[in-house]
């Protein structure tokens, strides 16, 4: 038979490690934590309690805000004074919620 070793059960192995030089120099050390703090803080922020943007308007978008700021400016912000085929437009246009428009201009919560 082969002549291996038995297994070492009661003896601890030990693991030599080369130096690897210096030390880090604290100054580094701390501009690195420094540097990562602001890093997760300013992605926490923008990720977590950043408002939100809003979203980019297309043409269309731009018409219709156009065509509700004539409609609010040439009733005086009075919805009753709005004619019958301007509220159907409108409320298509707000998913049945023209007069809350409205509602919201003249309490000062939009601004067109």
């Amino acid at each position: 038979m082969t002549d291996a070793p038995e297994p070492y059960e009661n003896e601890k192995r030990q693991v030599k490690v080369k130096d690897r030089g210096q030390p880090v120099n604290p100054l580094v050390a701390v501009t690195a934590v420094a540097a990562l703090v602001c890093l997760v803080s300013w992605i926490a922020y923008v990720n977590l309690f950043a408002p939100p943007k809003p979203a980019p308007m297309d043409e269309k978008g731009r018409a219709n805000v156009a065509y509700i700021r004539g409609l609010l400016k040439a009733s005086n912000g009075d919805y009753s004074k709005v004619p019958e085929e301007d509220h159907t437009k409108l409320d298509k246009m707000t998913g049945g919620r023209g007069g809350m428009v409205y509602g919201l201009y003249k309490a000062g919560k939009i601004d067109f």
